[in-house]
């Protein structure tokens, strides 16, 4: 038989809509995806987006992590956020992203070098990271998180 997941903590259930809370109590129950969209009655792209919802919700990286918040754990910490971030480091960020080389966004931002090499400095600080392609790395999935998201909303 399939064992019976503790009641999320209840901010953590909240932060849940009422069919990811279906998703993670399946995925935790050892249920597939293929399974879970039978079940469900719908898609199997539609669960993915789902489950995409559920981990960066609850900060989860793996199924274990699912597993182990269900039963009590605490959740793993939230990866970093592009959102710690001022709007200036934010503008820095996109441009670093991009490939702009210092001087010129010190030209584009009217800022000197020396000013963006302490943004530069900052965000990696802030962020845990410690070069570009860290940053290059981070925008990638924070833009993978937000097409689910996105995706989720529109198939709720």
């Amino acid at each position: 038989g399939r064992c019976v997941v503790n009641p999320l903590p209840l901010t953590l259930h909240l932060s849940l809509s009422p069919r990811q809370r279906e998703v993670f109590d399946l995925l935790v129950s050892g249920e597939s995806t293929a399974s879970i969209a039978v079940r469900l009655g719908c898609a199997v792209k539609t669960v993915e987006a789902h489950r995409a919802a559920v981990y960066r919700r609850l900060h989860a990286h793996s199924a274990a992590d699912l597993v182990r918040i269900a039963f009590g754990g605490a959740p793993p910490p939230p990866p970093p956020s592009l959102a710690a971030l001022t709007p200036a480091e934010r503008r820095v960020f996109d441009l670093v992203v991009r490939g702009v080389s210092t001087p010129a966004i010190a030209q584009q931002l009217g800022r000197s070098e020396h000013t963006v090499v302490a943004y530069r400095n900052s965000i990696h600080q802030r962020l845990g990271t410690g070069t570009p392609a860290d940053l290059v790395r981070l925008a990638q999935v924070e833009a993978k998180a937000d097409a689910a998201q996105a995706e989720a909303e529109v198939a709720a």
